[in-house]
């Protein structure tokens, strides 16, 4: 995956952060599994969300 961020062209990116589709103050994280780094990343917190029903 490579994406052009921050001026950066071409530089692989490790992790994403792109806004909700459904809730405006979420956030939806990208992993790029062929990183080098990809292993080291790990869940720093987990949070409980309402589900919506609009995801079935």
């Amino acid at each position: 995956m490579k994406l052009v961020i921050g001026g950066l062209i071409g530089q692989p990116v490790r992790l994403l952060q792109v806004p909700s589709a459904i809730s405006a103050q979420g956030s939806n994280f990208l992993l790029n599994p062929a990183h080098p780094d990809a292993a080291r990343i790990g869940v720093a917190e987990v949070i409980q969300a309402p589900f919506d029903p609009r995801l079935v």
